[in-house]
């Protein structure tokens, strides 16, 4: 029997569309891009009835027109209105030996997606395998997580134990970092590092990890020839750099490419022959994965020399490009090859104490084994003072988010707090994450006003209980090309709900966009902990008396009618829906992006008598419900109320690192 929506039509399976209504959301990369995908997988925005797009239609900007294949299909169901989604499952090794990725296509001019089996090798796809994993239900996020977390493959990475939830976060990510690559690009070297971790040390930002993109290695046409750096650059072998950890900068991390460098590995290189002999070779370069244990091999020797260097952490990149770089070969099973050097990667990192974050890794293979990793790039490179790549960038990152962020938290790349065109937005974005943080400004040129608001004064991001992802009512919006507010959320400590709207219409319109806030995005936040192993804090989510605060122009309101937001050009807007409790409402620290996140703990009994307490002393804005009590709060310490309007006051306490407790009274 097919899956639910679809139907098999001359041996091949495909999906019903006459079922869906409306547009649908088809993640696929632009065109050229597949297998290998990499960090291109966008969300095409199309009519359900007619998904013959591929190859035609420019749906967004900056990018090549769509491809044929992909990866995820999103959309609604036309009799009962709930939400479908499918997405291609990977088939493990049977006793045959045989892997295999299915994937997502629109080929020949159809109007709907077939499924199609690979092993991307001269190998057969084997004939069981069930090829597609589909969910429909209510609750949208509920649909994407049954559908995405069905399709693993059922070994010891079985969905249950590579879900996001049950993997540790790593620790230097849950602070500030620093990255080398959009600053300076491929024009690196020790003398540079060195000083710029010393400008960083002496500036008053954060930062507390560094790390050291491509441009280090020796090579020979983008081929890798060492695991060593390139002595001319760097002639203290890394040595002069990772003697500055300490106090400030406790973490180094270390860029890779998943099969030696861009082009593989060169064939005059300075590994071993055990090594050497477990390569492959495609034209006039190797690449590892010629057996399972030849890939633990390589990437055992190949995490010891990172480690062995005093890195902390790597940044692998081009994970999805081995199929694509091998294809022009005779491989018989290039998907089993794939695996085994994805999961060989997983197994050396854990055994070298790595933290692993992964980058161009959105292709059919690689997101399925994640086995201990927590951190995947979502989306499209950030790049400074560029409109259309921002808005595009953001799309992306939040749309991705919703199928990637199951089994990791997602990575929205790097960027520039001093970038006049979006700084603050991108900070805010990062913020939502839940992700990792991390700069790329010269050191010089850090602006503190718009890198504060994300963490506490040493550095520590302030982080959402899961990663925000678009609001129902954004999902099928084709944001780059409408003028309507793009919207997402995230659950945040204490019950409180962020949405964020957004105006990512390119050209920008001269017009302001308005967009709303209402009770009903409140409950979605909720429903994104559905899975979560937080019982208790998604309890938090129950409050039916509920006040919503604009950020970024401290106003607010009792939420029993939409709060109106206004979007002039490329902006966003942050908006925090917490619950009422006796005639409160805590919003936390006002100098915040998650200004819930810095409060430790709320007491709240009666009418009279409010208690918060904070992980780090700083100006709070709290709620008090005036209709019922026009009196002005007091705060202990005499700090002074400065009302905001709508029962909004706020209460400028001096910040500092250490806790505070402030009582409030009626």
């Amino acid at each position: 029997m097919p899956p639910e929506g679809f139907e098999i039509r001359d041996g091949t399976l495909f999906l019903k569309n006459e079922m869906l209504d409306g547009n649908a959301c088809f993640f696929a990369p632009d065109a050229t891009y597949w297998p290998r995908a990499g960090n291109r997988l966008l969300p095409w925005i199309v009519p359900a009835n007619d998904l013959s797009f591929a190859g035609k239609n420019l749906l967004n900007s900056t990018t090549r027109r769509a491809a044929d294949c992909g990866m995820l299909i999103l959309g609604k169901r036309k009799n009962d209105g709930k939400f479908f989604a499918a997405f291609p499952r990977f088939s493990s090794p049977s006793s045959e030996n045989v892997a295999a990725s299915a994937h997502f296509s629109v080929k020949g001019g159809t109007e709907t997606l077939s499924v199609s089996v690979n092993t991307w090798g001269s190998d057969p796809a084997p004939k069981n395998i069930f090829p597609a994993s589909v969910a429909v239900d209510e609750n949208p996020y509920a649909a994407v997580r049954r559908s995405v977390r069905a399709a693993l493959p059922a070994t010891e990475n079985a969905p249950n134990k590579i879900a996001r939830e049950r993997k540790d976060f790593p620790e230097m990510f849950r602070y500030l970092g620093w990255c080398s690559w959009e600053q300076y690009k491929k024009n690196i070297s020790e003398k540079l590092l060195v000083e710029a971790t010393e400008k960083i040390i002496a500036s008053p930002v954060p930062i507390r990890w560094i790390l050291v993109d491509d441009g280090f290695q020796q090579e020979e046409n983008l081929k890798l020839k060492s695991f060593s750096p390139r002595a001319d650059h760097f002639p203290s072998q890394w040595k002069n750099l990772t003697k500055l950890r300490g106090e400030k900068i406790r973490w180094f991390g270390l860029w890779d490419c998943f099969y030696g460098l861009w082009n593989g590995i060169s064939e005059k290189n300075d590994f071993p022959e055990k090594l050497r002999n477990g390569f492959v070779r495609n034209g006039k370069a190797f690449f590892p994965g010629k057996t399972q244990k030849d890939a633990q091999n390589f990437y055992g020797k190949f995490m010891k020399s990172v480690r062995d260097y005093g890195f902390d952490f790597v940044k692998i990149d081009v994970q999805a490009e081995y199929l694509h770089r091998l294809r022009s070969a005779e491989f018989s099973n290039l998907a089993k090859m794939n695996m085994d050097c994805a999961i060989a990667l997983e197994d050396a990192c854990k055994t070298q104490n790595l933290a692993l974050m992964n980058c161009m890794a959105m292709g059919p293979v690689n997101p399925f084994f994640t086995k201990y990793s927590n951190v995947t790039r979502c989306s499209i490179d950030y790049k400074l003072g560029d409109a259309a790549m921002a808005k595009s960038h953001l799309m992306q990152s939040y749309h991705n988010t919703l199928w990637l962020g199951e089994t990791v938290w997602p990575d929205h790349d790097m960027f520039h707090s001093c970038d006049p065109l979006c700084a603050p937005v991108m900070a805010l974005s990062k913020s939502l994450s839940g992700g990792p943080v991390y700069l790329s400004d010269a050191p010089e040129n850090f602006v503190p006003e718009a890198i504060m608001p994300l963490v506490k004064t040493d550095g520590e991001i302030l982080r959402p209980l899961a990663p925000a992802v678009p609001l129902p009512d954004s999902f099928f919006l084709d944001a780059l090309n409408t003028e309507q507010a793009y919207r997402v959320v995230a659950p945040l400590a204490h019950g409180v709900a962020a949405i964020a709207l957004y105006n990512l219409k390119h050209p920008t319109s001269p017009n302001p966009l308005a967009g709303t806030v209402s009770e009903k995005d409140y409950r979605n936040a909720r429903d994104l902990l559905e899975s979560e192993l937080r019982a208790e804090e998604a309890a938090a989510f129950t409050g039916t008396e509920l006040v919503a605060y604009d950020w970024r122009n401290a106003r607010g309101q009792k939420l029993n009618e939409p709060l109106e937001i206004s979007l002039n050009g490329f902006s966003d807007a942050l908006v925090l829906i917490a619950p009422a409790k006796n005639g409160w409402a805590v919003i936390g620290r006002a100098d915040k992006f998650l200004s819930p996140a810095m409060i430790k703990s709320v007491k709240n009994e009666n009418a009279g008598m409010l208690e918060i307490s904070l992980f780090e002393s700083g100006p709070v804005v709290i709620w008090c419900d005036l209709e019922k009590n026009p009196a002005t709060p007091k705060c202990s310490g005499d700090v002074p109320a400065i009302a905001l309007g709508g029962g909004f006051f706020r209460f400028d306490v001096p910040a500092s690192s250490a806790p505070a407790v402030l009582k409030f009274s009626r």
